[in-house]
């Protein structure tokens, strides 16, 4: 957490602005949060282009955890609204909570309510990449058996505001040590940041690899996971591609500091934001 009055100080609000997307569940199905063109070869199945005056609740809910930065994820429409045809995450600069949390901040969630094994998933988004912010756009599993990592995470598309025009695409997988193995990854945009304009965060999820996207163009594929780890010192061996062989919901979370990118300094400038548009097959 930030401890420096002088860094704390330093931004108000940062926002995570998201526009409607597509998702699939299988080749020829997309399933969608966005009024963006559906590939060739998918059909729309899931969309929500956030043209109401609040968060439609039979698509989405509040999400609040992991924590695992310096900001307090909450259900409120300070951090979470629609503006414009956008979703907006917001997190604000907030000193109520002693050296635990610094800044409040919002995460959506399907969970319970859309999940989806396989597919194509785009997200059109401006990101916010002053220092401290940590803009993501994952999934996690809907039925979890043995807890993280071993029943895997999908990141589709992390930055932070360390690296300015650099995205993570990532898979978290159990392979017998504490935290893990993660398998990715990355794309540094040839000129500008990742700010200057909103560019198109894709995968396409097959039963034995998942591509990563930017703009339509692949900049990766992941192939080879463990499927195997240690749990109350007993050997689990699944067959691979486990755990990438089961539904996965959706996760849109603006996170802020964290050990990863750092916490927000003094070139944190007031206001940034981030449109995001999502379709999957």
């Amino acid at each position: 957490p930030i401890k420096s009055s002088a860094a704390s100080d330093v931004y108000k609000r940062q926002v995570f602005m998201l526009a409607a997307l597509p998702c699939s569940a299988a080749k020829a199905d997309v399933i969608a949060s966005d009024s963006t063109s559906v590939s060739d070869g998918y059909n729309l199945v899931w969309n929500d282009e956030f043209n109401g005056d609040s968060l439609d609740f039979t698509k989405w809910k509040y999400g609040n955890t992991p924590e695992n930065g310096s900001m307090k994820y909450l259900n409120s429409s300070d951090n979470v609204y629609l503006k414009d045809g956008n979703l907006v995450l917001s997190a604000i600069k907030d000193d109520s909570f002693g050296d635990k949390f610094t800044a409040t901040s919002g995460m959506v969630i399907t969970k319970d309510l859309a999940s989806w094994k396989y597919g194509r998933f785009d997200i059109r988004a401006k990101l916010p990449v002053e220092q401290g912010m940590w803009p993501a756009i994952w999934m996690m599993p809907q039925d979890p058996k043995y807890g993280w990592p071993n029943d895997g995470e999908i990141d589709i598309m992390e930055a932070l505001g360390s690296e300015k025009n650099k995205i993570y695409g990532t898979l978290h997988t159990g392979n017998n040590t504490e935290g893990g193995q993660s398998s990715g990854v990355t794309y540094t945009l040839p000129s500008g940041n990742l700010s200057d304009d909103y560019h198109v965060y894709s995968i396409i999820w097959e039963p034995e690899k998942i591509h990563f996207l930017i703009d339509n163009q692949e900049y990766g594929v992941v192939d080879k996971w463990p499927s195997y780890f240690k749990l109350n010192d007993c050997q689990y061996v699944m067959d691979f591609p486990d755990p990438f062989n089961k539904p996965f919901y959706l996760m849109l979370n603006l996170g802020v500091g964290g050990a990863w990118g750092g916490e927000p300094d003094n070139t944190t400038k007031s206001v940034s934001y981030t449109h995001l548009t999502l379709p999957t097959t």
